[in-house]
């Protein structure tokens, strides 16, 4: 099952693989896309949790940009990250 905002957006049965892992990504398709935020107004991850039988975990992982000299990545804690277009003011 897939979450977000505590509804249920989408149900696969029966369940055709189990997941190994869990990412949390802002992304662009090419050079010419804005990475969402700006530096003077990031955009929030917040919430970036997962869950096992039915308790909510932290996603709890280093924040990572891959291209650094383009895009911004801080995490705030274990839940909450922010990430910007180092081009872009807004």
């Amino acid at each position: 099952m897939f979450h977000k905002d505590n509804s249920v957006l989408w149900r696969v049965r029966p369940a055709t693989f189990v997941p190994n892992a869990v990412q949390s990504n802002g992304e662009i398709h090419n050079d010419m896309n804005q990475m969402p935020g700006g530096v003077n107004a990031p955009l929030w991850l917040n919430n970036v949790q997962y869950t096992i039988g039915g308790g909510w975990i932290d996603i709890n992982t280093a924040g990572g940009a891959s291209l650094p000299n383009w895009h911004g990545v801080q995490k705030v804690n274990g839940h909450f990250y922010k990430i910007w277009d180092k081009g872009c003011a807004t």
